[in-house]
């Protein structure tokens, strides 16, 4: 086994790989994009038998005052935020962000567009 730099005559076979993993319905990260900055292939032979992809994307942190007003006023003050955040990471060509959430906040954040995965993640798509 040799590890090498992905080539794009292995795209192929890295959808293949991609289609019957354990997650196949995970979108297939563009090996073309930009924000795709590492791409290795584990070959025998010839053959890919493994690949990895690794895309930069941002990673949210919100801090918020809890005391102050009223939920109702706290939820638009994110609200706020999202809005500009995305902005700004979309200026700087991003296009996912994740974050990490209790299941009640994770509710506040699917009502503003975050898609929920697993053990407390939330995506949203930048745009």
């Amino acid at each position: 086994m040799n590890i090498r730099e992905f080539e794009p005559s292995d795209l192929k076979r890295l959808i293949e790989l991609h289609a019957d993993g354990i997650t196949p319905t995970n979108e297939f990260p563009d090996p073309a994009n930009p924000l795709t900055l590492i791409k290795q292939c584990v070959v025998d032979g010839e053959r890919i038998v493994a690949a990895g992809l690794a895309r930069l994307e941002l990673n949210v942190t919100l801090v918020l005052d809890h005391s102050w007003s009223t939920p109702k006023a706290r939820f638009e003050a994110v609200k706020l935020l999202q809005d500009e955040m995305n902005k700004k990471a979309y200026g700087f060509g991003l296009d996912w962000a994740y974050a990490e959430a209790g299941p009640r906040f994770g509710r506040r954040l699917q009502k503003l567009g975050w898609i929920p995965a697993k053990d407390g993640l939330y995506f949203l798509r930048i745009q």
